[in-house]
């Protein structure tokens, strides 16, 4: 079975589980194994992480559906084994389940599990028993740890004789990503004491965006941010796409994230729209650490963005000022925009028509759509090169300058 038609397999049997039409055993009892049989033990837990990173049906959703598969699988170690199959395959230096292993510890990594390994043998399944649904066995078994300075230790039951290969490796993983850790947390910090000064910034964004906008998004996810801020690339984070709504300026948001040492990549979407960037009653202190992370994803996004669509950039005085300033790394020159109408005036027919055929929505309201780079008949004989931005360090901290 392939990871594509496991997922669909899976969700199918979650949907029939929450609406009581199934027996969870429908979906579990396949993933079980032969005493003995560490391979087809490897294969299921490959199988089920290779769906939880795979991005085909719906982009990183199926990682919480993926969660409460493994905490079934580990619930039910003694009659399934394909848990502690794993684990004892591990502890025998077996490559293939070493593997499987390493990728386990980093999806829990990336979501904000912290594994603490305990004998099986003294742990207390009391709690499993009776009527009780598969997702809230799983989020009792697996509590995600919000601050990774703070990590609440999750007891995970295993194989006595493999408790303590685990939790060698579980620390070794750790430390490998230490200094990773801690630049991201001192990013966080900083980001969250600065958070009025950010949350007034995208409002001026948003409304350079809504009133002096002069490029449009290419269709397709043409327009590519690659980010370069050092505590965010050397954790995974990779760049953002840009996806043009029809009703513009909203913009979906692709962030690429890749799982480091895994050698997979996942996508998060992210739906910007105007004056929602940072609007909280709540301090980004008390909403945690996750909360401020997806704040700043968020803001760089919408900051590439508005540098795109308005061709702005801020000096590292903190002033706006026209492209000529300190904006990003570009590897694209000129490009098809918007200009302003005098009061009155309307685009003609076939400018809403290249408006549309070029980015796949109409001129904002008060602009015609101008296409400065080659004129139609040559842009159809011709490739046109993915325009990619380059966001770093300076870009995020320039801001706040002067």
């Amino acid at each position: 079975m392939s990871p594509r038609h496991f997922t669909d397999f899976v969700q199918c049997g979650l949907a029939r589980w929450r609406s009581g039409s199934a027996d969870p055993r429908v979906l579990i009892l396949p993933l079980s194994s032969s005493p003995g049989d560490v391979s087809n033990a490897v294969r299921v837990y490959n199988l089920v992480l290779n769906s939880a990173f795979s991005h085909a049906p719906l982009i990183g959703n199926f990682i919480e559906q993926s969660l409460i598969i493994l905490g079934m699988l580990i619930v039910r170690q003694s009659d399934l084994r394909s848990w502690s199959l794993l684990v004892e395959g591990v502890r025998e230096g077996r490559e293939a389940a070493s593997e499987a292993f390493e990728k386990l510890l980093g999806l829990w990594f990336f979501v904000g599990i912290a594994p603490k390994f305990v004998a099986v043998s003294s742990y207390d399944f009391s709690w499993t028993q009776g009527d009780k649904g598969a997702k809230r066995m799983a989020d009792k078994l697996l509590v995600f740890t919000d601050h990774p300075g703070h990590p609440r230790e999750n007891p995970i039951p295993a194989p006595d004789e493999c408790v303590s290969v685990c939790n060698r490796l579980y620390r070794e993983s750790q430390h490998r990503f230490q200094p990773q850790r801690e630049a991201l947390i001192s990013l966080v910090t900083w980001f969250q004491v600065r958070q009025e000064d950010f949350r007034d910034l995208a409002a001026d964004m948003w409304q350079d965006i809504g009133s002096d906008a002069k490029y449009g998004l290419r269709p397709n996810g043409r327009d590519v941010l690659r980010i370069d801020v050092k505590a965010l690339r050397d954790v995974g984070f990779r760049s953002v796409q840009f996806f043009p709504q029809p009703d513009f300026p909203k913009v979906r948001a692709r962030l690429w994230i890749e799982m480091l040492g895994l050698g997979v990549r996942i996508v998060v979407d992210q739906m910007l729209e105007p004056n929602t960037t940072l609007i909280t009653d709540k301090t980004l202190e008390s909403q945690g650490f996750r909360a401020t992370l997806a704040a700043i994803q968020e803001f760089i996004a919408l900051h590439g963005f508005w540098n795109i669509t308005t061709g702005l950039s801020f000096h590292s005085s903190g002033g706006r000022s026209g492209s000529g300033g300190y904006g990003f790394d570009k590897k694209f020159l000129v490009r098809p925009h918007f200009r302003n109408l005098p009061a009155g005036f309307h685009p003609t027919e076939r400018a809403l028509r290249r408006s549309v055929k070029t980015f796949g929505y109409m001129p904002p309201p008060g602009k015609t759509f101008v296409r400065s780079d080659f004129d139609e008949e040559e842009a159809a004989g011709k490739t046109v090169g993915r325009p990619v931005l380059t966001y770093r360090d300076d870009d995020l901290g320039s801001l706040l300058s002067g």
